[in-house]
This record gives structure tokens, C-alpha cells and sequence, in this order.
């Protein structure tokens, strides 16, 4: 096996949603997809009427993000997120840390293109593109080379959790100790497999190789 996937250059134009309006765009499409983007985001799932609703359209409407032309519709990024997150077929949850220091995104993948979202205070939530061609599973491998380059050397742990509409979830963690070394676990995520000790990978491609569809 070989590990020489350069970590994908994901961060190029950023966007940024409260919660509430990531909840109100979700929220009045009628798919699974938008119910599970929502659930994976640990965003509630309300009703259309519902006052948390109505607080996210009324801001998207005020930053221009929604046109009320011929009826309320998302425009730019704000169409690209309800677009993507309504008809999303992977959902892959990255963690890394680093230290004392954690950081989370969850890249959310439809067959029209790849976002990933990162939670930033005061309930904002920052929406950054994914280059076209660059799977999901690739890009959440190159969140934690990115995570892990700037670390100040070991201890350091990555862990991705891949959710597709069909099919198990599957994960895959790699650790690397005081002394250097690599442990990779994997598989489905009521049946990982034990630990073992792999190569050092600073691209971490073999998380995406573990949990490709």
C-alpha cells in the first residue's frame, strides 16, 4: 500500500451561517438527506413554522443570502449549502486532537459537489468549499494532515466517522504516541477492528482508504 495523496488545498472561499439559518434552509426541504445533514450537524429538526425558522430566514433574507422575489429562495452560497446538504449521500465527522486542543468538521457530499462545516463561537458555523474531483473521504484525510502539520509533534490523534444513506458507518482513528508511533483502527462502527501499528503517513490517506464506500 502506498501513501502519497498530497492533502487536498481545501480552503479557498469560506461562508459563515448562524445556526439558526443552517437550521431554517434544512429545514423546509423535504428529504432525508436535509434531515440527516441536520442530525449530523447536532442541529435540531423543527417544524417549518417554527419560531427557530422563522429567526434564520428573517436574518438570510436581511444579508441577502434569500430572495423574496416570487417567493422565499436561497441564493449563492446559501443555494449551495441547502442544495448539497438536501441531497447529501456521505456524511463524514473528522476530529482531531492535538494536545489540549480539538478541532471538528463534518463534510457533507452530494453528488453535485463537497462542503465541509466547522463550528465557530457564538453558534456561527463557517462553510468551506471542497475542490471539484476531491472526494469527501480524500478531504476529510487532508483535514487531518492539515490539522497534524501544524501540530507541535506528537501526541496526536485523527479519527474520521463516514454515514452514508445506505450501508454501515464506518471509522477510522490513527494515533501517534510520544515515541513516534502510528496505530490505525478500523472498520464499522459496531465492529472496529483491534489497533495496529502501520507506517508513518503524514497525508493520512489510509483513513480515507479505510473508509471508502
Amino acid at each position: 500500500m502506498t501513501n502519497q495523496t498530497a492533502a487536498p488545498d481545501l480552503r479557498t472561499i469560506v461562508s459563515e451561517f448562524t445556526a439558526f439559518e443552517i437550521t431554517a434552509l434544512l429545514s423546509v426541504i423535504d428529504t432525508e438527506s436535509a434531515a440527516r445533514t441536520l442530525e449530523l450537524l447536532h442541529l435540531p429538526a423543527v417544524e417549518k413554522d417554527s419560531p427557530a425558522v422563522g429567526i434564520g430566514l428573517s436574518t438570510l433574507i436581511a444579508r441577502g443570502k434569500i430572495t423574496t422575489t416570487g417567493g422565499l429562495m436561497p441564493v449563492g452560497d446559501a443555494a449551495r449549502l441547502a442544495g448539497l446538504g438536501g441531497t447529501a449521500t456521505t456524511w463524514i465527522e473528522t476530529v482531531t486532537i492535538t494536545g489540549d486542543r480539538k478541532s471538528v468538521a463534518v463534510f457533507v457530499s452530494a453528488p453535485e459537489g463537497t462542503v465541509f462545516l466547522e463550528p465557530a463561537p457564538f453558534g456561527l458555523w463557517l462553510v468551506w468549499p471542497v475542490k471539484p474531483g476531491v472526494s469527501a473521504e480524500r478531504a476529510a484525510a487532508g483535514y487531518v494532515g492539515a490539522a497534524f502539520e501544524k501540530a507541535a509533534g506528537a501526541p496526536f490523534g485523527g479519527s474520521v466517522e463516514a454515514t452514508r444513506l445506505e450501508g454501515p458507518v464506518r471509522t477510522a482513528a490513527v494515533k501517534v504516541d510520544d515515541a513516534g508511533t502510528w496505530r490505525l483502527q478500523a472498520g464499522e462502527l459496531d465492529r472496529p477492528e483491534p489497533p495496529r501499528q502501520i507506517a508513518a503517513d503524514p497525508t493520512f490517506a489510509v483513513l480515507a482508504e479505510a473508509i471508502a464506500g
